[in-house]
């Protein structure tokens, strides 16, 4: 078994070339590719999304050799199921048939899936090829082993949205399940998708990083302008709830908070107060009695940032001018999502300053005896972030 190296991959995995065979069944489908537009699909009669090494079609985009490398040289498919969605004329899903895997191919072109599954007889593949549209309800229902979803994804988010796009990853890295993901970073229509929502490689690996529960780039495809390739390990969610307090995340952005209603009404009530700072979560709803709905604001902070001195200054200021103490800022409280600082859980928040009204272990060690200080706790847990790097 040997791989294709023609890119200089260093690719150590299982791939062997696909032989080129006789392509008399195919041509008359070739020609007919692109004879029926799809927006991201074949945009050039007789032309394919990609080739593949053995397909005698020519590509409007690259080869996809060198990405069935990267999977390859870092997953093992044999006897594994996989999905590729928005496969296009089947290339890589026809590769990981070879390999082993047991594989689905999903598009909405049926055109390239005449081409796909004529591919896949050529070969002596059986591959369960299915025309159909990628929405989020059929993400929400994958229940294989690994999925692929390059370009894709970017189309996805054209026609869905793109705070669709990141809930379908969300739904994703809910699941035992590997993904093996890139983006269409650069110049074409999907391209402009992402710059439309100044996408980049840094804010692209933060929600990635929000999403699944290990992220690992593990490599640049040349043949796709040099488009990283991460290999993303998901796990199955599961909410918090402690002692009157039941937290969830709903989607990537939301987040559902139910609380005892003094408590709610506390948090709802500052963070109204605070819509305007990108330091807090944004308050979505609220019923007016225990449960809210607000932002999701990224992960734990464990590595201060080169500004965060000018971020804690920031916090303290939304905090004066909206006459707020929080009164249990922590570091467990202390999050960042894209480089912002958030302060969360303002369920003891309030203009009050009289201490004695609340739970003597409110602060815990980060508090100013015997009052609240909230410049205090703030920098004091952000000196302890700092010095537990």
């Amino acid at each position: 078994m040997l791989c294709n190296d023609n890119a200089g991959t260093g690719c150590k995995g299982n791939y062997e070339l696909l032989l080129r065979g006789s392509i008399t069944i195919l041509k008359e489908l070739i020609a007919k590719l692109g004879k029926i537009k799809f927006a991201g699909s074949n945009t050039q009669d007789g032309r394919a999304y990609h080739t593949f090494d053995g397909a005698e079609v020519h590509g409007q985009a690259g080869n996809v050799s060198q990405r069935v490398c990267l999977i390859l040289n870092n997953y093992q498919p044999f006897s594994k199921k996989g999905i590729d969605l928005g496969c296009s004329i089947g290339g890589i899903t026809l590769s990981m048939a070879r390999a082993g895997a047991v594989m689905t191919g999903i598009d909405y072109d049926f055109q390239s899936i005449d081409v796909a599954m004529a591919y896949a007889d050529e070969f002596n593949q059986i591959i369960n090829y299915k025309i159909e549209d990628i929405d989020l309800k059929l993400i929400k229902e994958i229940n294989q082993d690994f999925v692929i979803w390059f370009s894709h994804w970017m189309w996805f988010c054209k026609q869905h949205g793109f705070e669709t796009g990141l809930d379908a990853l969300y739904e994703l890295g809910k699941k035992e399940i590997t993904v093996f993901f890139e983006t269409s970073l650069g110049e074409g229509m999907a391209g402009n998708v992402m710059k439309a929502n100044n996408m980049s490689e840094t804010k692209l690996v933060n929600i990635l990083n929000n999403c699944f529960h290990r992220v690992r780039k593990i490599g640049v495809d040349e043949y796709w302008r040099k488009r990283p390739i991460f290999k993303c390990e998901g796990k199955p969610y599961k909410y918090k709830c402690y002692h009157t307090n039941t937290v969830e995340r709903l989607s990537y952005y939301r987040i559902f908070k139910k609380q005892p209603e003094e408590n709610a009404k506390r948090e709802s009530k500052t963070l109204t107060l605070l819509q305007n700072s990108m330091h807090f979560p944004r308050l979505f709803s609220c019923d007016g009695k225990e449960e809210m709905v607000i932002e999701f604001c990224g992960k734990h902070l464990k590595k201060l940032p080169n500004d965060w001195k000018y971020q804690a200054e920031a916090i303290l200021r939304d905090l004066k001018n909206a006459g707020i103490l929080h009164r249990d800022i922590i570091p467990r409280n202390i999050l960042i999502n894209e480089g912002i600082i958030k302060l969360i859980d303002l369920s003891w928040s309030g203009a009050e300053e009289d201490y004695k009204i609340f739970p003597g272990w409110l602060g815990t060690d980060y508090r100013a005896y015997p009052g609240f200080d909230d410049r205090y706790s703030l920098y004091k847990s952000l000196e302890y972030i700092g010095g537990i790097q």
